[in-house]
């Protein structure tokens, strides 16, 4: 087990989990969106490494998650951006109930932290408010993030009749033309997730891929994709291809840019 404090731009990092195998259950994420208050950066990143991340260290021992990430958000960002930090946690299938987490007290202790539990709490609430948390299953993945890499979130809202067909169509033609353009460099890493709490018709969005790039310039580097549909024999980037892209997914701009 790994417990990691990663730096990103992105604000779901989803890419450290490969699918399971069919029958099996889905890898999933819990994300929770964090507003940090004006001026208080530095007080959040250090509550936040020096207690928030051994305990969890412990905890991920323990088998409680798989990995954690906390990401900050470099676009958007300022007074209007919804996140300031996500932190995000991994599990190989559904979450188990807290219920049957390892008591609070019990955590600080193995991890050595002195500080107590209603301590950080309230040190936490008063730097930070927690804006929003998801719960999302990892459909599909490809490569590895590293500390220093950036992330694109792209946010879609997929029409339920064509959930199905778009799943269809990420999996079987995108993935093997993903694989393709990491092997080429033209980014490292990719996942595709699906929304699966909370859910309803008036969410501005239901799913998400997520494209991890090494650096910066690779980010604004060109997608290559003509070139890698030839190569993973998946032909032209089809008209079809584009209709059902547009069909799936509404417009909802995608969150940028990272660093892990």
């Amino acid at each position: 087990m790994s417990c990691a404090c990663r730096f990103v731009t992105a604000f779901v990092c989803v890419a450290a989990f490969t699918v399971a195998a069919q029958n099996t259950p889905l890898p999933s994420a819990r994300s929770f969106c964090i507003k940090v208050q004006p001026g208080k950066n530095a007080d959040f990143v250090k509550l936040m490494t020096d207690v928030q991340k051994p305990v969890a260290q412990v905890r991920a021992d323990s088998g409680e998650f798989g990995t954690r990430f906390l990401m900050r958000a470099v676009y958007p960002a300022g007074m209007d951006a919804q996140c300031d930090y996500e932190l995000v946690y991994l599990y190989p299938g559904f979450p188990p109930d807290p219920k049957n987490a390892m008591p609070a007290a019990t955590a600080y202790e193995k991890a050595h932290v002195t500080m107590k539990p209603n301590d950080f709490a309230s040190q936490r609430d008063a730097i930070s408010r927690l804006r929003r948390s998801e719960l999302w299953r990892i459909r599909a993945a490809l490569g590895t993030p590293e500390v220093g890499n950036y992330v694109r979130h792209n946010y879609v809202k997929v029409q339920p009749d064509d959930m199905g067909p778009w799943l269809k169509l990420e999996q079987e033609t995108l993935k093997p033309v993903h694989q393709v353009r990491i092997e080429m460099g033209a980014f490292k890493a990719w996942a595709l997730v699906t929304l699966g709490m909370p859910s309803g018709s008036s969410l501005p969005y239901n799913a998400m891929t997520v494209d991890i790039y090494k650096d910066w310039s690779s980010l604004g580097a060109p997608a290559r994709y003509p070139e890698a549909f030839q190569k993973a024999n998946k032909g032209e980037m089809s008209a079809a291809f584009t209709q059902l892209t547009k069909r799936s997914r509404s417009a909802f701009p995608a969150l940028p840019e990272p660093k892990l």
